[in-house]
């Protein structure tokens, strides 16, 4: 089942895991953090623009992207909301796409709520 069937998951990054991944180094991640909060509003721009213009393409290949870069940096919510739209996008599925992108700005707002809260320096 995916994520959007049930609400958002419990936290917004899984900080843990992402410090294993980023094999306990803090500096490490802020840098990803970073890199990935500039990339995911790229990527967001590029959905919604594909979405207004009706390709697919451009909507299935954004979400990819928003769904991997997610999982990397351990952001379940996030994850969850961007294989929705992935999955909607490949069946062509044009009239769920708009809720979830909704879903999908809601999640991204407390990622982003929760990393400013994080002491990593």
């Amino acid at each position: 089942m995916n994520i959007a069937s049930h609400g958002f998951a419990r936290e917004a990054v899984n900080v843990d895991e992402l410090r294993a991944r980023c094999m306990g180094d803090t500096e490490m991640m802020r840098r990803v953090l970073l890199k990935f909060q500039d990339r995911f509003r790229t990527d967001l721009s590029e959905l919604e623009r594909g979405l207004e213009d009706g390709d697919m393409v451009t909507v299935t290949r954004a979400a990819h992207r928003l769904k991997g870069a997610s999982g990397n940096v351990s952001a379940p919510d996030l994850m969850g909301f961007a294989s929705d739209i992935e999955q909607l996008g490949r069946a062509e599925e044009t009239e769920e796409i708009p809720s979830r992108i909704k879903q999908l700005h809601v999640a991204w707002e407390r990622f982003v709520d929760t990393v400013s809260t994080l002491e990593i320096s």
